[in-house]
């Protein structure tokens, strides 16, 4: 029987019991100030996204503001 994917292809993208986020990486600018992320550097895919409250991360937010902005957007 041939194979359809090779051992090092199953391997690679095989899942292992952990999922792998890329929107856990907003956890290393904790602290910081949202300009930081005009860095293109900062995180490690072209799209910035993540599902937590930009408040509780970037330091220069204005909770009542932002929450006010979530509601128009």
């Amino acid at each position: 029987m041939d194979e359809i994917f090779s051992k090092e292809f199953i391997q690679k993208y095989s899942y292992n019991g952990i999922f792998e986020t890329r929107m856990d990486e907003f956890d290393k600018l904790k602290r910081k100030s949202i300009n930081f992320l005009k860095d293109a550097k900062v995180l490690n895919f072209p799209i910035h996204m993540t599902q937590k409250r930009l408040d509780t991360i970037f330091n220069d937010l204005d909770t009542k503001e932002y929450k006010a902005s979530l509601i128009k957007i």
